[in-house]
């Protein structure tokens, strides 16, 4: 009888296991993307998709790479994604969380 009941105990504790595994929340964005998208809300930008918001701000750090600088990023913004100035300039802003040395060599206004 008790040799019974290990499958029988384990065929019922899979269910409940496989639903609280299914159920579980998902895994929590990094603090550089919370503070990242915390600074857009703060700026008043409805960014929509959280994960296509968070790619915006790291492409920023690629330009940044090349040697664009902060208005060559808020350009390529309002060309690229439709955007405008002011909200592109947040979008620039708020990426100095993803690389904070890049934007910063880029001076104040890109200068």
């Amino acid at each position: 009888m008790i040799s019974r009941m290990g499958p029988l105990l384990a065929g019922l504790m899979a269910g409940p296991i496989a639903t609280a595994v299914l159920l579980a929340a998902p895994a929590q964005a990094d603090w550089h993307d919370d503070l990242y998208l915390d600074m857009l809300t703060h700026g008043e930008v409805n960014y929509g998709d959280p994960a296509a918001a968070i790619a915006t701000g790291h492409s920023i750090c690629s330009m940044y790479a090349q040697g664009k600088k902060q208005s060559d990023a808020a350009t390529s913004l309002v060309t690229n994604k439709g955007m405008d100035y002011a909200t592109a300039y947040l979008y620039v802003a708020a990426a100095t969380v993803y690389c904070p040395d890049a934007s910063n060599a880029a001076g104040p206004n890109g200068a």
